[in-house]
């Protein structure tokens, strides 16, 4: 598909996207110190009370009746700038922006390595100036929220997977690169627990099924398959113990990552929903006196689901309205509505879409890359038509559709390349 790239080369070319995708990310940087509070959203002002508590030596508490209700690895990280002397919540939100700079540009590597398997050196570069320079990834870096820290985990754990799949490389190779994926997989969780039951999802594909109908491999024995799928599980696993630990001390239930679920279910499903979020709408159920977050939680996801079981078409219709949010070519959010906006989101999200369709044919026999890279998406479609649906929700699985329109697009690269090298006398 494209010519072979010498490591020289190689690293030219990573270093001169990470120096344009650093450019676009302290560019954000700096318009976030200008005009700090449309960087504010509701759950970064949580994730700072988190990180204080952190710092403080709480645990990653909310208050008193939440104290295992948020996702804890980002406010970890937001904790370290509390612990450097960092107090204001605007210099905390400006560390946090820091943190999300430092973390997108590990992301470049990884997005670069996924697009030069699917489209050799123009596929690589290509993918990973789609990562630097897409706006709306560009302002999430401005937000403190998890987005991009969790970008980086699904990015560098499918790195890591397609790696383990490789049957010409050792077997002890093969574990190790195994276990790498469900490691960094395990922090994305701790990062974002909607994401808890990906990996579950990735390991078929990626461990047990052959990758390539062209080139048909030699079925591995059924061990050595086991034992990769196993050191994926024990190391994704293992990520998650110190926290489901915490939880079940303080709970006395193993909650995986955090409650809150049936909170999100309930402000998803009922009639105050109407797809997006609702949170100030919700009508609360009656909590008895001295309810922990666990029996407020359950309370929740009860009266939720009593609710979609009465209303089936209204439950389904708010499902398809939640997967439109997500996939919508605008913004929903109050202050992103207008025709600069509207501009911005057909221009670069439509060609990814468009692209990514025919990058994925493109990547048909390849069947493992192309389920790597489809499967998040496939994964929060599915999870945003129960919960709630926008835009937002799209972020962490947009890269995966970069990698494939990058594919389409090196492959046109190639084709007019050749029609060139023909034309020549």
């Amino acid at each position: 598909m494209d010519l072979p790239i010498d490591r020289r080369s190689w690293r030219r070319a990573v270093a001169r996207v990470l120096l344009i995708a650093l450019l676009a990310r302290g560019a954000v940087f700096v318009y976030a110190l200008y005009d700090p509070d449309r960087f504010v959203y509701p759950d970064s002002r949580r994730y700072v009370a988190v990180a204080r508590n952190i710092a403080a030596g709480r645990g990653p508490i909310e208050s008193d009746l939440v104290l295992c209700g948020n996702d804890p690895l980002y406010p970890a990280l937001l904790s370290v700038g509390v612990r450097l002397g960092i107090e204001s919540f605007e210099r905390i939100m400006d560390w946090g922006r820091g943190v999300n700079v430092v973390l997108g540009l590990a992301a470049i590597p990884a997005v670069m390595l996924l697009g030069r398997r699917a489209g050799g050196s123009t596929g690589a570069i290509v993918a990973g100036l789609w990562l630097a320079l897409d706006p709306v990834q560009l302002f999430f870096h401005g937000l403190a929220l998890t987005e991009v820290a969790f970008i980086c985990a699904l990015l560098w754990g499918s790195v890591f997977l397609l790696r383990a799949a490789e049957q010409a490389e050792p077997m002890a190779h093969r574990a190790a690169r195994a276990a790498a994926a469900g490691a960094v997989l395990g922090l994305g969780a701790l990062t974002r627990s909607s994401s808890l039951l990906l990996p579950f999802l990735l390991l078929p594909m990626t461990l047990l099924v052959q990758g390539s109908v062209a080139v048909p491999e030699r079925r591995p024995p059924a061990i050595p398959r086991v034992a990769l799928a196993a050191a994926f599980l024990a190391a994704y696993v293992l990520m998650l113990v110190p926290t489901g630990w915490r939880n079940y001390r303080l709970l006395g239930q193993w909650v995986p990552v955090r409650t809150g679920g049936g909170a999100t279910l309930l402000e998803g499903l009922g009639p105050w929903a109407d797809g997006g979020p609702a949170w100030e709408r919700v009508a609360w159920p009656d909590y008895p006196p001295g309810a922990d977050e666990l029996e407020r939680d359950r309370l929740d996801r009860r009266k939720a689901l009593d609710w979609a079981r009465e209303n089936p078409d209204r439950a389904l219709d708010l499902a398809w309205r939640k997967l439109r949010r997500t996939w919508s070519l605008t913004f929903h959010a109050p202050g992103y509505e207008g025709g600069a906006f509207r501009w911005i989101g057909w221009t670069t999200t439509l060609p990814v879409y468009l692209l990514a369709v025919a990058g994925a044919w493109r990547l048909r026999r390849d069947r493992r890359l192309l389920f790597l890279m489809l499967a998040p998406a496939l994964y929060f479609s599915a999870v945003h038509c129960v919960f709630v649906g926008s835009v937002r929700y799209r972020v962490p699985f947009m890269p995966g559709l970069y990698v494939l329109a990058a594919a389409a697009l090196a492959a046109l690269v190639t084709h007019t390349r050749r029609n060139r090298s023909r034309q020549i006398p």
